[in-house]
């Protein structure tokens, strides 16, 4: 059985498909409903649509999965060790808010161990997954913190399992067109300030690193312009629709796909 700390995100619902379908593994689903976070409803309706068509696709293997159990952060203890260890963490390295909430949830619960996903970023020296790369044993569903880490901060992670620290983003989406699930994958939610909850806004840390994860065929030409704009200082729609087309040629993505998205 897997613990799974699901967001509706690409790199969680990868490993909730590949749990699935490919390891025929029974999951528990846990999503933690940040209240400030603005995609918090998208996020939820997002995980509804993917739990459905798992259900159409996969009938045999519905009863694989629990039903979302959604954790409110305001009844998360406050574990001060935890608080440490993330506010050493970020003044080092590129951390996301929610592993100081997702550490002190699995800190509360009496499971050995919840599975978090976490892409490996292979030209960002200062991300969380280049660090933990180093200081993690085996890999897949086997992939924890060793006994002795490089940093005692690195202890946040000390229940969680990361079966996709060793993949990339471009990686994972390789192995679920070659699995069939990619048309699932598809329905994934990312960004954290959506544009009438609909649009990503191409300007956050998520839709940063989808862009440069060259998966820009994922963002609408819109998302991509205000992408341009923040981090490369440039207002040509041309550029946004250059980098979608290439995204889109070197994943073999059919226009039809790209609207769907």
């Amino acid at each position: 059985m897997i613990n799974l700390l699901w967001t509706g995100g690409w790199d969680s619902t990868f490993r909730l498909l590949c749990a699935l379908i490919i390891e025929k593994q029974k999951i528990n689903l846990f999503y933690i409903y940040f209240h400030n976070r603005k995609s918090r409803d998208v996020e939820v309706r997002q995980m509804k649509k993917i739990i459905k068509k798992i259900k159409k696709f996969y009938p045999e293997l519905a009863d694989n999965l629990s039903d979302i159990t959604i954790v409110s952060d305001k009844i998360l203890p406050h574990n001060k060790k935890i608080d440490n260890y993330y506010e050493s963490l970020i003044s080092k390295y590129h951390v996301g808010k929610q592993y100081r909430w997702l550490a002190a949830f699995a800190e509360s619960r009496e499971e050995e161990y919840f599975e978090a996903a976490i892409a490996k970023y292979h030209n960002r020296e200062n991300s969380i997954s280049a660090v933990l790369l180093k200081n993690t044993n085996g890999i897949g569903p086997d992939c924890k913190l060793k006994e002795r880490v490089s940093d005692k901060d690195l202890l946040l992670f000390r229940k969680f399992k990361l079966p996709t620290l060793h993949l990339t983003k471009p990686e994972m989406e390789k192995i679920a067109r070659e699995n069939g699930f990619m048309n699932i994958l598809d329905y994934i939610w990312f960004c954290h300030r959506p544009r009438f909850n609909y649009i990503p806004c191409g300007k956050c840390v998520p839709c940063k690193l989808v862009v440069e994860s060259e998966l820009a065929f994922k963002m609408a030409l819109f998302s991509l312009f205000f992408y341009f704009r923040k981090y490369k200082n440039s207002n040509n729609i041309f550029k946004a629709i250059s980098l979608k087309r290439e995204s889109a040629r070197r994943f073999k993505v059919s226009l039809a796909e790209q609207v769907e998205m």
